[in-house]
């Protein structure tokens, strides 16, 4: 079963908030405040740490010219949230963000990050914060991808949603992945998130759409990138 609620949100960031370690190590997340126009102040409840304990890292992909036709479908957009789920839009050509079949981004370009260890630009929060600074200091436009939350008051899973295991796998699904792209004066960045257990291929339609390919004994996103792991030289030259 697909996520519930998956669309897009226009808006413009305002301020963020997020945990560390010390004040949450089981499931933190950075909280991203926005407005829209109608909403005085929504939030985005941005995962930044896995709940899976087998490896609670995460992958990150940040694309710092981002050109793809996507962009000007959002710039078209009216601010506020739009519905995607079981659209025409959700679907090739369409408004929907999927990791692997949008050509959105170089997948393998993605590195592995804790949530929250010592040192500088080596952790998920380290990396999320100068992007977000920006373009709040910028007064950017914002286009968060996710589930909006039942009350509409916000937004989550602003994440790949497909190709997870275990107790998660039932969002699996294509065409619904999270994410949030930033729109400046004279080019856009985008910022895509998924979790180190997650798979790296999937089932592309039908029946278990989404789910990992193979069944069992799949490549996991970890895997795939191992390269590009933070403790590397070539992870940390892609930030």
């Amino acid at each position: 079963m697909p996520i519930q609620n998956y669309g897009v949100w226009k808006a413009k960031p305002l301020e963020y908030t997020y945990e560390t370690d010390a004040e949450d190590n089981k499931s933190p997340h950075l909280t991203l405040y926005f407005a829209d126009g109608d909403t005085s102040k929504a939030r985005a409840a941005i995962n930044i740490k896995s709940g899976d304990s087998s490896d609670s890292r995460l992958i990150f992909w940040t694309v710092s010219d981002f050109r793809h036709p996507l962009t000007t479908r959002l710039k078209s957009l009216q601010p506020g949230f739009v519905p995607l789920a079981g659209t025409s839009k959700q679907g090739p050509g369409g408004l929907a963000l999927d990791y692997l079949r949008s050509n959105a981004f170089d997948s393998h370009t993605g590195v592995v990050l804790p949530h929250d260890i010592p040192g500088e630009n080596n952790d998920i929060i380290d990396v999320l914060r100068p992007i977000l600074d920006r373009a709040i200091n910028k007064k950017s436009t914002i286009y968060l991808y996710g589930s909006q939350f039942g009350d509409g008051e916000g937004i989550h899973n602003v994440h790949l949603n497909q190709g997870s295991p275990k107790r998660w796998a039932h969002d699996n699904g294509v065409y619904q992945d999270g994410g949030f792209i930033v729109e400046y004066d004279d080019h856009w960045v985008a910022v895509f998130i998924g979790f180190a257990s997650q798979a790296a291929h999937t089932i592309d339609g039908g029946r278990g759409a989404g789910n990992p390919t193979p069944a069992t004994g799949y490549v996991t996103w970890a895997k795939e990138l191992t390269a590009n792991s933070m403790s590397s030289g070539a992870g940390k030259s892609k930030l």
